[in-house]
């Protein structure tokens, strides 16, 4: 796999805003460098940074805009890793329940409105003002978003940065830049309990969004939007053969997965991506490791690309905060941590490499869903499925291994329970676990072979000279 890392847009934050988390390697000996230290002792390749459009707009204060990101990217790349670009199109978090338009395109996106609304009444007195309101702002947003993407994408080049990908939007299921934008909420079964009848929930084969109110035209404007991103990048300055992603969240659910697919697949909207990537946070997206495996398996069959974990995490400690802690493969401990990684990672790299992931009796076991395909459904659609080539898994980036609770950022997502690092600093059993879960591939670029496998696991050393133990102390 080539695209393995990190999320870690607030580390440089977390480095410049005092006082700064004690970093520290297992042994605890002080970091001069964390993204390094990450980097070696997992074997990354590249990061993921976020880029909000203008987040002094946005109600949270968040770092992440184009001067702070190209100054991240530039440590990424000093430490030896290429950056993958998370384009999130708005002025604060990008997910399935938030798509907020950023302030200025929203402002020049309703001056267009009512001018077409206006012209459109002078015109004609029973013309339908509501439809011309809405392709005026979906026309503007869309040569907004073709625009701001190519200006963007030519600063890191222009900066020099290496860019390893351009994701287009961020967990985009339920669509982008709302309302024009905003898809049907699909629910999976495993998102329910089962009830006192012992019923498993509501159906895992939801509705398609085309079929809610106003879905085809938020399908439409969806589909305008992703192609204007990916246009957008391919007319400025980076190469040419730059991997394009399309980020979903739902990787546990094929049926959700397929019902955001099919619909922009028929609008040619998944044609110029090279990669589709996913999410995997088992407290939201309880299906198990059976029901990824089946998700990502299927859409690299069926639309002939390669596949990714653009999010992936799990806590190392907390388990009374966890509900659902008991039914996960895993337990919530810095070793449960390590495994999650070994196990998700072996997830990803069994994709289109002779033969889908298998279960380990006990391990990874589903949480009340049947989150397979339909029957001879499969994910893809004519029109715009796949052309022979079957994709493969390419990569895990972990989410946030940098949160460290309590220091300059203050609280941090979730105390900092899903981070790489303890609360006290020292680096997790989970940070090194990446590259133990890699060890068996050849020709990766990362020294001798016979290093690698459970011999060579165990003679790893840890950069300070102790050895590199991926059991928790």
């Amino acid at each position: 796999m080539h695209l393995v890392g990190a999320d870690i847009s607030l580390l440089r934050a977390a480095l410049e805003t005092p006082p700064a988390p004690p970093y520290a390697c297992s042994h605890g000996v002080p970091l001069e460098c964390a993204l390094r230290h990450l980097a070696t002792i997992g074997r990354w390749t590249a990061v993921r940074l976020r880029l909000f459009v203008d987040p002094s707009a946005g109600e949270e204060q968040l770092p992440n805009d184009l001067p702070y990101t190209l100054a991240a990217a530039a440590d990424a790349n000093a430490a030896g890793l290429g950056v993958v670009l998370a384009l999130h199109y708005s002025d604060t978090w990008a997910d399935p329940g938030q798509q907020t338009v950023p302030a200025a395109w929203a402002a020049e996106a309703a001056a267009a409105a009512d001018e077409a609304a206006a012209a459109a009444e002078a015109d004609d007195e029973q013309a339908d003002i509501d439809s011309c309101r809405r392709d005026a702002t979906v026309a503007t947003l869309t040569a907004r978003v073709r625009a701001y993407t190519t200006e963007v994408v030519d600063a890191f080049v222009e900066a020099g940065i290496r860019l390893v990908g351009v994701q287009v939007g961020n967990e985009v299921r339920n669509g982008l830049l709302w309302p024009s934008g905003q898809l049907f909420d699909m629910m999976c079964a495993a998102d329910t309990p089962a009830d006192d009848d012992g019923c498993d929930g509501i159906e895992a084969n939801p509705s398609t969004p085309e079929g809610a109110p106003g879905g085809v035209a938020a399908l439409d404007a969806v589909a305008a939007y992703l192609l204007a991103g990916a246009e957008g990048v391919r007319a400025s300055t980076a190469p040419p053969d730059t991997p394009l992603i399309l980020h979903l969240d739902r990787g546990d659910c094929l049926p959700i997965v397929a019902g955001t697919l099919r619909p922009l697949a028929a609008r040619q909207a998944l044609s110029p991506f090279d990669i589709l990537g996913f999410s995997y946070h088992p407290k939201h997206h309880p299906g198990g490791l059976a029901a990824l495996s089946d998700t990502l398996s299927t859409v690299a069959r069926d639309y002939s690309k390669d596949v990714v974990l653009m999010e992936v995490c799990f806590p190392y400690t907390g388990a009374e905060w966890e509900p659902d802690a008991e039914k996960w493969a895993w337990p919530v401990t810095p070793d449960g941590q390590a495994g999650f990684v070994r196990d998700v990672v072996e997830v990803v790299r069994s994709v289109g490499r002779g033969g889908d992931y298998q279960e380990l009796e006990g391990e990874g076991v589903p949480v009340d869903c049947d989150c397979k395909a339909e029957e001879g459904g499969g994910a893809g659609v004519e029109g715009d499925s796949g052309g022979g080539r079957r994709g493969h898994g390419v990569g895990v980036f972990w989410w946030q291994p940098e949160a460290v609770d309590g220091y300059g950022l203050g609280s941090v997502w979730e105390g900092g329970r899903y981070s790489l690092f303890r609360c006290d600093g020292v680096a997790l059993p989970a940070a090194a676990a990446f590259a133990d879960a890699r060890a068996e591939e050849v020709g990766d670029g990362h020294g001798d072979e016979e290093g690698d496998g459970e011999e060579g696991r165990a003679c790893r050393v840890c950069p300070c000279g102790g050895p590199m133990d991926v059991e928790a102390a």
